[in-house]
């Protein structure tokens, strides 16, 4: 809705998701309000939470001063069920 995320790389994530058997799975909101990302690096038993307002872009990620929280949950957490359950809800 800002146009800050190129439809391309959409397409690219999208074409990948598909392509990695579920491995990669990408979730756009369509809610014009909706600002904040979440990024989940799973693996078996763990897995990196990174929550905040930065695009999925080297300036929005390393330089431009946005915010993030990094955790590291339990795949089998209460907490990861919870961050997990608002990230497919919205």
């Amino acid at each position: 809705y800002q146009g800050f995320t190129e439809p391309k790389a959409l397409s690219t994530l999208l074409r990948e998701q598909e392509q990695t058997g579920g491995r990669l799975s990408v979730r756009v909101s369509r809610d014009g309000h909706f600002h904040w990302k979440s990024y989940m690096l799973v693996k078996k038993d763990a897995a990196k939470v990174v929550i905040g307002s930065s695009n999925l872009t080297n300036d929005g990620l390393q330089e431009s001063g946005e915010l993030n929280v990094v955790l590291t949950l339990g795949t089998a957490s209460k907490e990861f069920a919870e961050l997990r359950r608002v990230f497919e809800q919205h």
